[in-house]
């Protein structure tokens, strides 16, 4: 069945859509309130967005699956989403490895213990975790305060144990297993602990309190002691905890990172119980091509609390969602509560949101900074290079028929740009347009240069052009005797969909498009012609007088 006649017998119901390539993967999946109206837009009218434009001239097929109402569209879409990992869809890159604490509360005597995998087996989960550090200090936390039992005895039968063991005489389990406390009294603590996990601690300390003078009433002075140990142990982690809002709801206060420069996105929750911040999560979005903010905001939200089990009283957003009314929706029913979202303009909750953004900028600088270096590794096993390319110069010409031709260098250390060795060349041979003649003058000057002041040659040079380039820069390098610096020469793509082709002296290049190797040798290529356009604009400018 060919595009056309299954457009005209698509459906009006809300469902979700999967748009194939012509290998038959999976490339996009969307939610619409009604499938036939939304499925068709992609086709009848030209997009204004640069990714929809690319993703429709990649579509050879597509599937659809219908829901009985939006919100059932959205859980599915997201549960796909997750399965496949679309390209061109925002995908939350490190969710699969995030814990959970696990209260077997399905157990006579629960046990706490920690899980990646969420099953519907009657435990209660609290979670995920963003990092696994945090969890296990949590976890100790609970057991030195609490002490709750982590075992694997079902203790029924000949499973429980004769008498208790270490855990008990070290203060880290109150020996369930041989009678030492009773179900109710074990559920009370189990009760707690769950209060605990959902950042109660102020109204944890409260019913503490009370249970420590009651104890105290009747005389029963070992427990309410015990009882005032937990109470100063929870006191002790609030004093650690910032107040940071005056309000006493609970909120997830969201920012994130700049999305218009980068093929990744950050995005850090502030996790805020009772006015105060006790958790603070980073999350790394892999967002394809140029997202806006709305669109990396919505797609995190509802892949964040896909997994969460608790949720907060209101969610601060940076900007409002594209599908704020349905998401709201699904949150209220998840969740069993009434859910506020709300995007501050000024004030405490304007304050919370810049500082949350500012985190995630930090966050997305450490985690590209750490990525160069993987991929820098990963250029010298591609190239097949003797060191890894720590330093990069890059070349390109630019000129209009020969006329104002210069040349421009940028250079890239550690996998970033260093503007201050940036250098450009108004061109000093014939006015013609002899892109190779330009580009052998360039080359011939700057390494002319680095030799003569015994500056340090780079790891790696790269040219603009193809094979006649990459032939006449070489011919440059080895009349002035360097000849042990790798150097390549890229190609742009000639037609949509085409990958570029990098050439070395001795062979050609053509890599997947998604290789990170290439997308930092794009970067490099794309920052030496925006610096050679620059700069040909200027002098053009200069000749006819124009400001």
């Amino acid at each position: 069945m060919t595009l056309k006649s299954k457009l005209s017998n698509l459906p009006k119901e809300p469902g979700v859509y999967l748009f194939k390539d012509t290998a038959g993967r999976i490339i996009y999946i969307g939610k619409a309130v009604s499938l036939s109206q939304r499925i068709k837009s992609y086709f009848q009218n030209r997009p204004a967005l640069p990714k929809n434009l690319m993703l429709i001239s990649k579509i050879a097929d597509f599937d659809y699956i219908v829901t009985n109402s939006e919100v059932e569209a959205l859980i599915l879409e997201n549960n796909l989403i997750k399965a496949h990992k679309p390209r061109y869809n925002i995908n939350l890159r490190d969710d699969k490895t995030y814990p959970f604490v696990k209260i077997t509360t399905q157990e006579d005597f629960p046990r706490i213990l920690t899980t990646r995998r969420i099953i519907d087996d009657g435990a209660r989960y609290f979670g995920p975790y963003a990092h696994s550090g945090d969890l296990h200090k949590t976890l100790k936390l609970i057991k030195e305060i609490f002490q709750i039992r982590s075992c694997k005895y079902k203790l029924t039968g000949s499973q429980k144990p004769t008498r208790a063991c270490l855990n008990y005489h070290i203060k880290r389990c109150l020996a369930p297993c041989t009678g030492n406390i009773s179900k109710e009294e074990y559920q009370k603590i189990v009760d707690e602990i769950c209060l605990f996990l959902n950042g109660k601690v102020k109204e944890l300390i409260m019913e503490l309190e009370l249970k420590m003078k009651q104890n105290a009433q009747v005389l029963r002075f070992e427990k309410a002691a015990m009882i005032r140990d937990q109470i100063q142990a929870l006191q002790n982690i609030m004093t650690k905890q910032r107040v940071v809002s005056l309000s006493k709801v609970d909120q997830d206060i969201f920012g994130i990172s700049e999305t218009n420069q980068h093929s990744q996105s950050c995005v850090v929750v502030f996790l805020i119980r009772d006015g105060r911040l006790i958790g603070e999560e980073h999350h790394f979005l892999k967002t394809g091509l140029k997202e806006s903010l709305n669109e990396c905001i919505t797609a995190f939200v509802k892949q964040y609390y896909a997994q969460k089990t608790s949720l907060p009283q209101e969610l601060i957003l940076p900007c409002t969602m594209a599908e704020q009314g349905v998401i709201k929706q699904w949150l209220e029913e998840k969740g069993g509560a009434r859910i506020k979202i709300c995007v501050p303009k000024r004030g405490e909750k304007k304050h919370l949101i810049d500082l949350a953004s500012k985190n995630a900028n930090l966050s997305l600088s450490t985690q590209k900074a750490q990525e160069k270096t993987e991929i820098l590794a990963l250029m010298q096993n591609y190239l097949k290079l003797p060191l890894i390319p720590t330093r990069i110069e890059a070349f390109d010409i630019s000129c209009l028929s020969g006329k104002d031709a210069v040349g421009s260098l940028v250079v890239f250390e550690e996998g970033k740009p260093k503007k201050s060795d940036y250098r450009r060349f108004k061109i000093k041979g014939p006015a013609l347009p002899n892109d190779v003649g330009m580009l052998k003058e360039v080359v011939n000057r700057r390494y002319s240069r680095l030799l003569s002041e015994k500056k340090p040659l780079p790891d790696l040079i790269i040219v603009d052009g193809g094979k006649a380039q990459l032939n006449a820069a070489w011919n440059v390098l080895h009349s002035l005797g360097i000849q042990d610096i790798p150097l390549i020469s890229m190609v742009k793509p000639q037609a949509t969909g085409e990958n570029d082709r990098i050439f070395t002296l001795h062979s050609c290049f053509t890599p997947e498009h998604d290789f990170p190797v290439l997308h930092l040798l794009q970067e490099i290529r794309d920052e030496a012609h925006r610096f050679a356009i620059f700069y040909h604009r200027k002098i053009k400018r200069k000749g006819t007088g124009i400001p």
